[in-house]
């Protein structure tokens, strides 16, 4: 089936009046969730985006304070604006796995996680901003199925390893509403696929699909992406798996044909780097995450063959 995403983000059948999109840049998706008694943010964009993050959050909580953040992972395109908005509002409080929190204090992260935002930024065309990014902190970091309260919501954080060994989800048992990690994938506009980038375990990563196939899911949202409801999240799971499937028969072909390192690279580019996703993402990031997803499956294809 087709999966049907929901551009306005409505929220029937959740405990909030309201989700928003205000990343301020395609590829730098940030998912405001207001409710009654809590105002969640998923995910933060770049940091060269922070500025316009802050600017379209005192828009749309008009006044309200910002009470957490929840981060998928530690990636540049995903983590970096909560320093500017916890500038903002310091008393917010980032939620996120034990080892977002470790990598945050790895200096060689941060240079990795500046550079790449360097890069985004002159894709983007967005001049000078302040750099924060030494002051990115986790004040919640969960253990898997660690639960904590936003307001009226006890909230479960599920580690969901394979786009990163950082990468979680939270789960919203009350409504079977899920915010997924990259593990499970993203669906770009004009692709007939959902893509997960599994650089750390292509294994993990399809555990972690499989996690949460159990799951009673009735709401999906979907870093980059947005919201889906119903049947499709379990079509989107699926058709994540297929995908994931589909790339490592590929690779190994190519790899038991006598193909090097590099060949694999050009043609895992060839499968996923056009289009829309080449439009989202720089170049040079791609290039640096496509080395980790084809060394991942060499690496446990040659394992299994042992």
């Amino acid at each position: 089936m087709s999966i049907c995403f929901h551009p306005d983000l409505n929220c029937n059948g959740l405990p909030f009046q309201r989700i928003v999109n205000v990343g301020p840049v395609r590829g730098g998706e940030a998912f405001l969730m207001l409710g009654d008694r809590v105002s969640l943010l998923f995910d933060t964009g770049f940091g060269c985006g922070g500025d316009g993050l802050v600017e379209n959050l005192e828009r749309e909580l008009d006044g309200r304070p910002l009470d957490f953040i929840l981060l998928s992972h530690s990636h540049y395109d995903h983590a970096p604006g909560s320093a500017w908005a916890t500038k903002r509002w310091p008393d917010c409080k980032v939620v996120a796995g034990e080892k977002t929190k470790s990598v945050f204090a790895r200096p060689g992260a941060l240079r990795t996680m500046r550079r790449l935002d360097r890069a985004a930024s002159d894709k983007f065309n967005i001049t000078a901003h302040e750099d924060l990014f030494d002051t990115l902190r986790v004040d919640l970091p969960l253990a898997d199925r660690q639960t904590f309260q936003a307001g009226d919501e006890s909230v479960t954080l599920l580690l969901l390893p394979g786009h990163t060994n950082c990468s979680v989800g939270f789960w919203f048992p009350s409504c079977g509403l899920l915010l997924t990690s990259e593990s499970l994938g993203v669906y770009v506009d004009g692709s007939p696929f959902v893509i997960s980038a599994l650089l750390t375990g292509f294994e993990d990563g399809m555990n972690s699909i499989r996690r949460c196939l159990e799951l009673p899911i009735h709401h999906m949202l979907i870093p980059h992406c947005g919201m889906i409801h119903g049947s499709h999240c379990r079509a989107f799971l699926e058709n994540s798996l297929e995908m994931n499937l589909e790339i490592k028969k590929q690779l190994v072909a190519a790899l038991e044909a006598g193909q090097d390192r590099e060949a694999l690279r050009a043609r895992l580019k060839s499968i996923l780097y056009h289009g829309p996703a080449a439009a989202i993402q720089p170049e040079e990031a791609f290039d640096e995450n496509s080395g980790p997803i084809v060394d991942t499956i060499i690496r446990e294809h040659m394992a299994a063959k042992e």
